[in-house]
């Protein structure tokens, strides 16, 4: 498998408190655990500004999920109405990515790490055969074809590249 440069839209992964230290200075906080929570609340409003960002993109989005959960891992999936709703976790440590293989998100919990690839549904799908399709894998245990996936879905790596430039 090659090995793309992925490009970190968002992360909360490894935030270095050093990196701060010009905000830290500039706004007169010393103590560290403030500065700490300063630096998790200014991070999480970038959050709000890659939904703004990514909102030209319109239409519904697929994300396909590797989840792992206490009893092991899982497959499922999930359609939401636009690319800003798939900018939420309830994971601890979480960072949506791009590459060429499209949109990923790597989500950190108490329980294990849940994978997530986000698709683009092609305009003129109907949900209904595509969540047939999804169930069908989903509860038979069945291999995704990417030959069907491609039918439904669009990879988000150029319409994201080209609003970030990459």
């Amino acid at each position: 498998m090659k090995n793309y440069k992925k490009h970190t839209i968002w992360s909360n992964m490894n935030l270095d408190i050093k990196d701060w230290q010009d905000m830290f200075e500039e706004e007169g906080i010393t103590d560290k655990s403030e500065q700490y929570e300063r630096m998790c609340n200014v991070n999480s409003d970038y959050l709000e500004d890659e939904r703004i960002n990514l909102s030209p993109i319109k239409g519904k989005i697929l994300a396909i999920a590797d989840l792992g959960l206490w009893n092991g891992r899982k497959t499922g999936y999930k359609i939401y109405n636009s690319i800003k709703d798939i900018f939420y976790s309830e994971c601890d440590y979480c960072e949506w990515y791009v590459n060429p293989t499209g949109l990923h998100f790597t989500g950190h919990h108490h329980d294990g790490t849940n994978y997530y690839e986000y698709r683009l549904v092609r305009d003129n799908t109907d949900i209904d055969n595509l969540e047939n399709w999804l169930n069908d894998i989903v509860f038979n245990n069945k291999e995704l074809s990417q030959r069907t996936l491609q039918r439904y879905t669009v990879n988000l790596w150029k319409p994201i590249k080209n609003i970030y430039g990459y």
